[in-house]
This record gives C-alpha cells, structure tokens and sequence, in this order.
C-alpha cells in the first residue's frame, strides 16, 4: 500500500522557507488563471459563479492533499469542455430522459403591483419569494427589485424552476406624533432622530415657556406621521426683552421729568421731597444715572425733589 500514500507526507520533509515562497508563487499564479476560468465555467453550465469558486477551490486542497505526485497541476480546465460536452448532450438529450431543457429570459418585474393574480402569471418557471420593506418613496404592494435581473438569462431542465427574489414596498413607515410640549428641545431632538425623523429647530419668544423648551410642534401632536419625515421644533428662547436708556432728570422740573420717563419708557419709583434753594419741583438726584441701559417696563427709578428754600419735612416723600 506504500505506493498509495500521499505525496504530502513525503514532501514536507525537508521543507524549508525557500520551497514555501516559490509555492505561494506558484500558487498566486495558478489562482489568477483559475478563479476566473472556474467563475465562467459555472455560468456556461447554467450554475451560480460561486459554485465554480467553492469548486475549485475544495477540489485544489483535496486534489493536493491526496495526489500521488509531488508535483500537481489542479484546478478549472476548459480543455476538455468540447469532449465533455458531446458526453454531456448524448447522455442529457437521449439518455436521462430530461431532453426538454430550454433558457428562461427573467421577465422584468419591478414597478409592478405584487398580487396572487401576478404571480401566477409569471407561470411555472418561477418560484417566487417575496421580500418586504417600508419604503417611504414607493406605495405598498409595489415591487420595488428583482433577482435576478430582468433580462438575465437561466437554464433549466425538467421540473426546474428559476427561483426569482421579489422586494415589494409596505409604504411608508408610520407613527403618530407625540406631544413634546415643554420637554428639553435637546432631548425631544434626540428622540426623534432616534426614531427616524428630520429635525427643524425654530426659536420664539414665550413669555410663559423656560428658554430652551418646547413650545409646539408641526405636525401637532396625535397627527399620523411617515418616518423621514421633518418634524418642526417650535422652541423657547425666553420672554422678548426691549431695553431703553435712563433720561437726565437732574435740574428738570417735575413735569419735564415726567414727560422724559414716559418718553423713555421708565416707571417712577420713590419720590422724596427736601429743602433745597433750587426752585420747588425741580429735579436734585435721581436714583440711577442717565445713559445707562435698562429693560422697558421692568425699571423704575427714584428722584429727590426740591420743596424750595421754605420747605418743611412733614412725610410727604411718595412711592408710586
């Protein structure tokens, strides 16, 4: 039985780096013919190309695992194809009893509405398998892809059937639109996109809302709602604030005053009166200095008025 023994367990003795460098070599070589000539062998017999792959490449290990030479060329050949082929005909065509074997064109699908009565119209060359996904573009029932592609040829023999890959839409992924009514805009941001929403943030000023809140949403709340779709953020930035500058009062007569603070838009606070030889009514200090910038509405400011040189103290400073 000696002479049946692998060649592989007498040639790895004695086998060094140079011998495995020269064999990668060779190898790289053997592949960069082999892998394509097995691909085009496999479509020319009516099979995937990964079967030619998964072929050549089991049969290359085996074949140098157990040849009986030290030296061995294995792989896809297309020397024999004519002589197999007129083996293959004769036996196929009078001997296996399968002489009705034809090529199917795949028949082009897509755009088309995926129904039983379609199916059925494809006829029995098909076996069909339906794959579905939302699809916010397309309308349900569609098909959307194929494979194998229309026009792509297949052969098949006897009761074969060619098995054809449908991807049909479901429509649009849809949800309904929550109510983010005062959430933290960062946070209602986050749980949109999260679930497949655009986002469009829009600040306005609320007087009520925190800044940085929610105040409403479009769509609103309870609204049916497609996933991709831009969801508008209606979003706090605070109460609007107008600012206005402090008048000079000093030395201006209470209706001169007066006048100013309505002008400027600034309250008047406390009022004191005090002795002074300035004319009665005329403005001697007030409490925060012209110029200076203040929110409308939201100041008032004091002033000491003269009573005149004859002016007796008697509690009449006033608070407005």
């Amino acid at each position: 039985m000696k002479e049946f023994t692998p060649m592989l367990f007498t040639t790895l003795k004695g086998y060094n780096g140079s011998k495995l460098v020269k064999d990668i070599v060779a190898g790289i070589i053997v592949a960069i013919i082999a892998l394509p000539l097995s691909i085009a062998l496999a479509i020319a017999s009516g099979v995937g190309p990964e079967e030619g792959l998964y072929t050549a490449i089991i049969a290359g290990f085996v074949i140098a695992a157990l040849g009986g030479s030290r030296v061995n060329i294995s792989g896809p050949t297309a020397a024999f194809a004519t002589i197999v082929a007129g083996i293959v005909a004769v036996n196929t065509l009078f001997f296996s009893g399968r002489g009705d074997a034809h090529v199917v064109s795949v028949a082009n699908c897509v755009g088309a509405i995926c129904s039983e009565e379609f199916i059925a119209g494809l006829g029995t060359e098909y076996s069909v398998e339906i794959i579905q996904v939302h699809d916010n573009s397309i309308e349900k029932g569609y098909i959307i892809s194929q494979s194998p592609a229309p026009g792509e040829e297949r052969r098949i023999i006897g009761s074969q059937t060619v098995k054809l890959v449908l991807t049909v839409s479901l429509g649009a992924q849809q949800a309904v639109m929550k109510d983010y009514t005062l959430w933290d805009s960062r946070e209602a941001e986050i749980e949109l996109r999260t679930q497949g929403f655009g986002v469009k943030i829009v600040e306005q000023n609320h007087a009520t809302i925190p800044d940085g809140c929610v105040i409403s949403s479009h769509p609103i709340s309870g609204v049916t709602i497609n996933k991709g779709d831009v969801i508008i953020l209606y979003v706090s930035s605070g109460e609007t604030v107008d600012y206005t500058y402090i008048p000079d009062l000093v030395n201006k007569n209470e209706a001169q005053a007066y006048d100013l603070l309505l002008q400027y838009k600034v309250g008047i606070g406390t009022v004191t009166y005090v002795r002074s030889s300035k004319p009665a009514g005329t403005v001697l200090s007030q409490s925060i200095k012209a110029g200076e910038r203040v929110p409308v509405t939201l100041t008032k400011i004091n002033v000491v008025i003269s009573g005149g040189p004859n002016y007796t103290d008697a509690g009449n400073g006033r608070s407005n």
